[in-house]
């Protein structure tokens, strides 16, 4: 629903994607490391990191969905499950997560601030 209690527009979906037309590609510091679902493509992989980096996430998931016009975002996901995700090369969602972490908190340090946590946008 969009727009205050006097002026909502509701939008409806007519039918949605079979599980087996879906596929969640997580996506870390703007690299697509991990899928759940379905596979996908190149295209698929590049449309999800397009996503994030539009969102100014740094850690995000986005769903993609298979249609009769081709491949187009389903869902996106701030926080999602990844524990059973298959990493698309040799770093798990977890690794990358924590190879951002560890690149933020160097970053922070040399440019001199003292910084006790930092923010993983999503």
């Amino acid at each position: 629903v969009l727009g205050g209690e006097a002026e909502a527009i509701v939008l409806l979906q007519a039918g949605a994607p079979a599980d087996e037309e879906r596929t969640r590609v997580h996506v870390v510091d703007g690299r697509a490391v991990a899928i759940d679902g379905a596979g996908t493509t190149d295209d698929g992989l590049a449309i999800a990191e397009q996503v994030a980096r539009a969102l100014q996430a740094s850690l995000v998931t986005v769903e993609l969905a298979k249609t009769q016009q081709g491949l187009v975002v389903w869902d996106v996901f701030p926080v999602s499950d990844f524990r059973l995700a298959q990493p698309l090369g040799d770093v798990t969602v977890a690794g990358a997560i924590a190879r951002l972490a560890i690149a933020q908190a160097q970053a922070a340090e040399e440019a001199g601030e003292g910084r006790h946590g930092f923010v993983l946008t999503a």
